[in-house]
Order: structure tokens, then C-alpha cells, then sequence
């Protein structure tokens, strides 16, 4: 019960820095119909639903960085390679 309040947390003070970002923003450039979407985005956030809803994205978010830093890795060149390259 603690992780998913926690989770709620989270997830609410998230949604309410993209509020807080927009409201410095211009009615032209944050709309009232994009406020009132944060507004429900920061309620469904601090739901039971939102926080398991969240908390079952991280793996998929936590594999999809890691395949990413895996294929980084994948193309770097090794040092034998670097060598080749400056002549020594």
C-alpha cells in the first residue's frame, strides 16, 4: 500500500509540473483546453487506477532504456579499432 501511494504521489507531482509550466506560458500558447487535460491527466494520476497503471509502465520503459544503452555500447568502436584509425 506505501508504493502505491507513493506512486500516487509521484505521478500527481509530475502532472502538476506540466501545469505549472504551461500556466507561464500565454493563453495562446497553453489553451484552456489543454489546461483542463492536465487537470484530469493530475487527477487520474492520484487514482489507485493511475498509480497501478504507472507503476506497471516501468519495466517496459526500464527495458526500452536499456536496449538503447545495450545498443549505444553495441556501436562504439574498441580501442584496437581507435588505434587503427589514428595510426599507431
Amino acid at each position: 500500500m506505501p508504493a502505491l501511494l507513493a506512486q500516487m504521489e509521484s505521478g500527481r507531482a509530475e502532472k502538476l509540473l506540466v501545469i505549472a509550466a504551461g500556466l507561464r506560458k500565454g493563453v495562446h500558447d497553453y489553451p484552456v483546453g489543454a489546461a483542463i487535460h492536465d487537470v484530469a491527466e493530475y487527477y487520474k494520476a492520484g487514482t489507485f487506477v493511475g498509480a497501478i497503471s504507472n507503476i506497471q509502465k516501468q519495466p517496459a520503459v526500464a527495458q526500452d532504456k536499456a536496449e538503447k544503452a545495450t545498443q549505444k555500447v553495441k556501436n562504439l568502436e574498441t580501442v584496437d579499432e581507435l588505434l587503427k584509425k589514428g595510426g599507431t
